[in-house]
């Protein structure tokens, strides 16, 4: 199957991107040169094209110019922070099919599904059984339409009653219709009624739609309706017949904390490579405080407090695609909390507030001067870490025979630091303050992994006690010899 060509030098952008397409189904080839996308295009070529305008070994106009030439229909997005004035009026005239900013993520993202649905469209596919599931949260739908697909059912997405209306009213191979009980725009009763009214309308030769079987969704009914459409004839075999686990396998790769080696080595490796080194004070601040990534991004220089040396936590920095960033308090009580800061984590905070340079003048709900900026002056998130993360590891595992764990995320920094703390001796109360969990049991049970090394230090512990008191208890006088004699 073709993919979408992604061509960015932004390691972060190009995985963020990735992520999105790819969770709607759409396969995605990466570039971050135009070396990489020649040799990309050359294997095949792909749906859509989507060029950064400024390339590390040249323009993305050209790069247009070499793609034109070998196909004048492919779809080719040009995608620039720069404003498109400057440059849009001569890339449609090399054949642009579109121009647009990086920075408005929301709507590049959708140009790509609708361009990319449009190549696909013309392509022959197999034959599904299409049900309609209109659903007020995309959480599991995902995953459900996978598990169908495998079961010949296409289940065809849609979030409010507007869109639903407008695939009902184009698609006329729709089936069956599934609706959650409550919508962003509405209820599944307004949009029942709405469709057997123009469904009823029999005077007409051919009404805009025909009645359908409905299907209203809530928290008790949800797979009992399946069994009672196929008892009345709507459908012929129920889409959810079957145990999740025949179709989707637990292929969870555990989390594993780095080891005192791998943890040295991880940083005398960033300090001295060229391209992460500038990630380093971040890293141990995560190895130094266990900070939640969300916690260390909403970081602002009144959060530290260098004369009591210690961290506040008590929000979070958040973005979404859809509100863009925002600001959330901690999930329960206990993650309101002050760090103390160790001497390396001191001395990291130090640095970052001398090397911070002045980013976008940005407000998120009343806080300001994040300390953690992207290269476009913006406070970084969560994806920005996660793309890096990754990155590095992979980087890291070039060159070192023992491997970094094969999950490597800023929570594996934090699963560090409680790893190293519960094996230290640290009291467990103390380290869930820190941790800001809720109770104990997550403290101990999920993040403190023991070792056989830490379990058999732990066992020599009393003995060592022991074997000191002994050595310093000190030993009865002996007795004179008038005592022996009155004796």
């Amino acid at each position: 199957m073709k993919k979408i060509l992604l061509i960015d030098d932004s390691d972060t952008y190009t995985w963020y991107l990735q992520k999105y397409l790819q969770h709607r189904g759409y396969p995605v080839k990466t570039a971050c040169t135009l070396k990489e996308a020649r040799a990309a295009i050359q294997e095949e070529m792909p749906l859509v094209v989507c060029c950064d305008l400024d390339l590390p070994d040249g323009s993305g106009m050209d790069f247009l110019d070499e793609v034109r030439a070998a196909d004048k229909e492919l779809p080719f997005i040009l995608a620039s922070c720069h404003d498109r004035d400057d440059y849009e009026q001569e890339a449609k005239r090399r054949g642009a099919t579109l121009c647009m900013d990086k920075m408005k993520e929301l709507l590049l993202q959708d140009k790509l599904v609708e361009y990319a649905y449009r190549q696909l469209s013309g392509e022959k596919a197999p034959t599904f059984h299409k049900l309609l599931f209109v659903h007020a949260e995309d959480t599991s739908a995902g995953v459900l339409r996978a598990a169908m697909l495998q079961k010949g059912f296409d289940l065809i997405l849609v979030p409010s009653i507007g869109e639903a209306k407008r695939r009902i009213f184009e698609d006329k191979e729709i089936e069956l219709i599934l609706c959650d009980l409550k919508l962003p725009d509405g209820t599944a009763m307004e949009l029942f009624h709405t469709l057997r009214r123009v469904a009823g309308m029999f005077q007409m030769k051919n009404p805009p739609v025909r009645l359908l079987p409905f299907f209203i969704l809530t928290e008790n009914n949800d797979l009992a309706i399946f069994y009672m459409a196929v008892q009345d004839d709507c459908l012929r075999k129920n889409p959810f017949d079957f145990q999740i686990n025949e179709v989707i396998n637990d292929d969870t790769v555990p989390k594993v904390p780095l080891t005192p080696t791998q943890e040295n080595e991880l940083l005398d490796f960033m300090q001295n490579d060229p391209v992460y080194a500038k990630y380093y004070d971040e890293v141990v601040i995560l190895l130094e405080t266990g900070l939640r990534i969300f916690e260390l991004c909403a970081l602002t220089p009144a959060d530290l407090n260098f004369e009591k040396r210690f961290v506040n936590v008590d929000h979070q920095l958040l973005r979404s695609t859809e509100d863009g960033y925002y600001i959330e308090a901690p999930k329960t009580e206990s993650g309101f909390r002050q760090v103390p800061m160790s001497a390396a984590a001191y001395e990291a905070f130090e640095r970052v507030l001398k090397k911070r340079r002045d980013g976008r003048c940005i407000e998120v709900d009343g806080y300001k001067d994040f300390l953690f900026l992207n290269r476009d002056g913006l406070p970084k998130t969560a994806v920005n870490y996660d793309a890096m993360f990754k990155c590095l590891a992979k980087k890291y595992n070039k060159c070192h025979k023992e491997p970094l764990p094969d999950v490597m995320t800023p929570h594996t920094m934090r699963h560090t630091f409680c790893t190293r703390m519960a094996n230290a001796g640290m009291n467990p109360k103390a380290l869930q303050y820190i941790m800001g969990h809720a109770n104990i049991v997550m403290t101990l049970n999920y993040y403190a992994h023991a070792t056989f090394h830490s379990a058999q230090e732990e066992m020599e512990r009393p003995q060592a006690k022991a074997k000191t008191t002994a050595e310093a208890k000190p030993e009865p006088a002996a007795e004179s010899a008038e005592e022996t004699k009155a004796a």
